[in-house]
C-alpha cells in the first residue's frame, strides 16, 4: 500500500509541475499539446506491448526464436 501511495504522490508532483510549465491551455490540449503527446505515447506503448505478447519476443530481439512467426516483413506467413 505504501508503494502505491508513494507512486501517486510522485505522479501528483509530475502533474503539478507539468501544469505549471504549461499554464496556457493551448500548450496542454492543443494539437501539439502535452496531453496529445501523452496519449500518443500511451497508445503506442500499449500496442507495442500487445504485439510483444502476441508474437512472443521484443522488437529487434537478437536471441534465438522458438517460433516461426517472425516480423521481418519480407516473407509470407
Amino acid at each position: 500500500m505504501l508503494f502505491f501511495i508513494s507512486k501517486c504522490s510522485a505522479l501528483r508532483k509530475i502533474c503539478d509541475r507539468t501544469l505549471l510549465e504549461h499554464s496556457e491551455g493551448h500548450t496542454l490540449f492543443g494539437r501539439d499539446g502535452f496531453f496529445h503527446q501523452l496519449k500518443q505515447d500511451l497508445v503506442n506503448g500499449i500496442l507495442e506491448g500487445e504485439m510483444e505478447h502476441h508474437i512472443g519476443y521484443k522488437k529487434h530481439d537478437k536471441s534465438p526464436k522458438q517460433v516461426t512467426n517472425r516480423r521481418n516483413g519480407y516473407s509470407t506467413k
